[in-house]
């Protein structure tokens, strides 16, 4: 019996990065590569396991073997069926499962047709998603009560989108914010994601991606963490969590994972579309009104997520 691959190891080599080479052929058992243009994962038994994503296929219950290596694994276009090792080869990059995969399991695969496969739309967050107006007033106010600098969390929340560095900027001296961005960020928790709500139309505009057989991918400005919390907080069930991006600089998470389409309420969140080559969708919830969202440049504005099931139903019979 072969054992499965100890956590933090590569796969195939033995170490973190992995020859390419196929390995550990059992005695009797029948090898074919077959090749799909379509896979996008690694296919072991019951299990699917999917690089940088969540696991899908027929359980879709057990993490990936790159979540739980800490490690990104590239896409498979090869399937080696009966072999105790299954072993991907892109660009070098070589990981394996240890499972033995039967014919049988090939019915049991992803179709072409199935949500992994299809496009992808991402959301930008706060003002997109979520309503964190309220929540970050509070804490500029807390910052405000701490320093003794008077700070307009009016002006601040007109002003939501581009880096937290950027809004401590109009407040504090340039050498302090370093300092005033880690104690907003060691406070931001616990005063700011209670106090943050769903935006009208979100919950329904994720519904409409998954309805149309899509994936649905947040990148966000907040950090990573703060990203997370909020999402987890309002209940959100999307495929994909990216924090501490913001205009251009969205543009290759948005590639990474396939989005087609990328919908946020800035103008920076229509430079990171077109970063991606993606379709910039825009909603006038943000500091933009329609009419300056659509001179900036925006393919799509909408007033608000409550139209976007509409577009959605549209962009989806087409892409």
């Amino acid at each position: 019996m072969v054992r499965p691959p100890s956590p933090g190891r590569d796969f195939a080599g033995g170490g973190r990065s992995g020859s390419g080479a196929w390995t550990s052929f059992g005695f009797g058992w029948f090898v074919r590569v077959l090749r799909f243009p379509w896979s996008d994962g690694l296919w072991s038994g019951a299990r699917v396991y999917r690089p940088h994503g969540r696991p899908f296929g027929r359980t879709g219950r057990h993490q990936s073997r790159s979540q739980q290596n800490g490690s990104r694994a590239k896409s498979s276009r090869a399937l080696l069926l009966g072999s105790r090792r299954i072993a991907t080869t892109r660009r070098a990059r070589v990981h394996a499962c240890v499972q033995p995969l039967t014919l049988w399991d090939v019915f049991d695969l992803v179709s072409p047709e199935s949500p992994d496969s299809s496009l992808a739309v991402g959301f930008d967050l706060d003002l997109t998603l979520a309503d964190t107006r309220d929540g970050i007033a509070a804490v500029y106010t807390a910052l405000a009560a701490e320093t003794g600098v008077p700070i307009d969390t009016a002006q601040v929340v007109r002003r939501i989108g581009p880096p937290l560095e950027d809004e401590l900027a109009y407040w504090f001296p340039v050498d302090e914010v370093p300092a005033m961005a880690a104690r907003y960020r060691a406070i931001y928790a616990d005063i700011a994601i209670p106090a943050t709500v769903l935006m009208p139309g979100a919950t329904a505009a994720l519904d409409a991606v998954r309805a149309g057989g899509g994936r649905t991918v947040i990148v966000s400005g907040k950090n990573q963490a703060d990203t997370e919390r909020t999402v987890r907080h309002l209940g959100l069930e999307v495929d994909v969590v990216v924090g501490g991006l913001f205009g251009a600089g969205k543009g290759a998470a948005l590639r990474e994972h396939g989005a087609g389409a990328y919908i946020g309420d800035h103008t920076g969140d229509v430079d990171a579309a077109r970063a991606a080559s993606a379709v910039a969708v825009a909603v006038a919830t943000g500091p933009f009104d329609s009419a300056a969202l659509a001179a900036y440049g925006a393919d799509v504005v909408l007033p608000d997520l409550l139209a976007f099931p509409d577009w959605m139903t549209g962009f989806a019979a087409t892409a």
